[in-house]
């Protein structure tokens, strides 16, 4: 059982990652299917949409039957867990502490459901794993096929560079929480799935009632104690003889470390219990027990971290020029409390113009992807981050709908515009536009003047190609709280030319 486990949990984690390795159409459907049988992005899509999708159905169903196996063989975080266990890590049984096991994932429930997304970024597991791959593991993948691009350009064989999008900021936090994961491992297993993670919280209660799990045959257990140290979860009472159902992620750790079979994964329900000798009687402690005492100062708890957490949110305000959520997200209010942050999206962009954002959506936004047009611009011919968006954030808009939504407004700054300040001849921003929102008029200075940018905002998509293309920069595309649908069509779309700017990097 254990082996059948592994070749699972690695065939997820492998296709994950393969997913955000692999360029183009190939990856995003390997992330797109993938993200369909998690659990955190299914349950975001019934609280978006009110469709009740049948992966949320069945990992719940599978819960109540199996247990946890959700946490060991699907969730690519657990399997990142499983990696850094050292294989000769001792564990104990330990006590539930149910003040912080409760209480962290129900305050972050709790404040998702107000729409303060941040802790819910920090831990939900799928998006904590996209951020991590995304950030980590894609740069490290780019780097090696560079080299490898270099070896085989010396045989004249010619290969297409892995696009990447590095941003210094995201690295490092990723790189801190990949730390700091690591470092709850190594010192307490699964800690991070029974105490920190929300979607561990939700599926805990559903493994109370499991059908199956793992139990211990007295009759065959000599004390030998090595099941207890092989559990990471930290759930297994060799004194009461009890396996905690909720704790327990299923990994059969325990099972293959028995000499004597005495422990094994069955049927729960009805099964015989042999009665302890009498000589080991004494009084016993249930593994987890939950008093209404207990209850009450979890939730007082929870719900004090709320306002707390609420007034550290309004403490840093989002920049509203800068916070310009991609299409489809409707608005950056409702973008910013759906998004959990997992970064699919930023892979997903050809263009590489969505980045994961710092402070620009405030402290409860940070990490959720941000339109940044120094970098790149938001393609008329693509609609790729609605969909393969996991959790509806950013909405699957079709893609003649999406080219009729506008995002942004472009700003002329005539004091450095090259055209206007310094009668030079340019016309990068109108050259560039997909719906010529940007265009050339004659200069009001008159004769013997160059033609200077003049905006028609009706038009505008705020995609940021005449940003990005734009030398000074002079033009300045500023979001939209709220997205709106352009009142006039598009005068002209040239796919041909935005494509090719994107081929040098260049606009002209």
């Amino acid at each position: 059982m254990r082996i059948f486990r592994i070749i699972i949990s690695g065939a997820f984690l492998a296709l994950f990652m393969v997913g955000l390795i692999l360029p183009g159409e190939n990856g995003n459907v390997i992330l797109k299917k993938i993200s369909l049988v998690q659990f955190f992005p299914a349950l975001q899509q019934y609280s978006s949409t009110g469709k009740i999708l049948i992966p949320l159905i069945l990992i719940a169903l599978i819960t109540v039957i199996f247990g946890r196996v959700y946490c060991s063989s699907v969730c690519p975080l657990g399997t990142v867990q499983d990696i850094f266990i050292r294989r000769k890590r001792k564990f104990k049984f330990r006590e539930s502490n149910k003040l912080i096991r409760w209480a962290v994932p129900m305050a972050t429930l709790l404040l998702g459901a107000i729409g303060i997304r941040f802790l819910i970024i920090l831990l939900e597991p799928f998006a904590l794993a996209g951020r991590l791959g995304h950030n980590l593991i894609e740069p490290a993948a780019s780097e090696f096929w560079h080299l490898v691009l270099v070896v085989c350009s010396y045989f004249d064989i010619f290969l297409r560079p892995l696009p990447m999008a590095l941003e210094i900021s995201a690295m490092l936090l990723a790189l801190l929480q990949l730390v700091g994961l690591a470092a709850l491992v190594f010192a307490r297993g699964r800690f991070y799935c029974n105490s920190l993670c929300p979607v561990g919280a939700i599926l805990s209660i559903l493994a109370k009632f499991s059908f199956f799990g793992i139990k211990i045959d007295r009759s065959k257990c000599i004390s030998c104690g090595q099941c207890g140290t092989a559990c990471k979860a930290e759930c297994l009472d060799l004194k009461n003889f009890t396996v905690d159902p909720a704790r327990c992620v299923v990994c059969f750790s325990c099972t293959s470390k028995c000499p004597t079979n005495a422990i094994s994964y069955g049927f729960l329900k009805g099964q015989a219990v042999v009665p302890k000798p009498a000589s080991e009687t004494q009084l016993t402690i249930p593994a987890d027990p939950m008093t209404r005492r207990d209850f009450i100062i979890m939730t007082t708890a929870a719900v004090c971290a709320v306002p707390v957490l609420g007034a550290t949110d309004k403490l840093i305000k989002a920049d509203e020029n800068k916070a310009i959520a991609p299409p489809g997200a409707g608005s950056v209010a409702r973008f910013n409390a759906a998004c959990t942050g997992c970064q699919l999206c930023v892979n997903a962009c050809p263009e590489r113009v969505l980045r994961p954002s710092l402070l620009q959506y405030g402290i409860s936004g940070i990490q959720q992807p941000v339109m940044k047009f120094s970098v790149g611009y938001c393609a008329f011919e693509c609609n790729k981050c609605g969909q393969i968006c996991p959790n509806g954030a950013i909405m699957p808009l079709p893609l003649e709908k999406k080219q009729q939504i506008s995002i942004g407004l472009a700003n002329i700054n005539e004091n450095t515009c090259v055209s206007f300040a310094e009668n030079k001849a340019c016309g990068a921003c109108a050259e560039v536009c997909p719906v010529s929102a940007v265009y050339m008029a004659d200069s009001p200075k008159g004769a013997g003047h160059v033609s200077v940018p003049r905006m028609r905002p009706e038009s505008c998509l705020g995609c940021g190609a005449c940003e990005n293309a734009c030398p000074v920069p002079a033009i300045i595309v500023k979001g939209r709280s709220t997205h709106t649908k352009i009142i006039e069509q598009p005068h002209s779309v040239d796919s041909s030319r935005n494509n090719s700017t994107s081929a040098d990097g260049f606009a002209f």
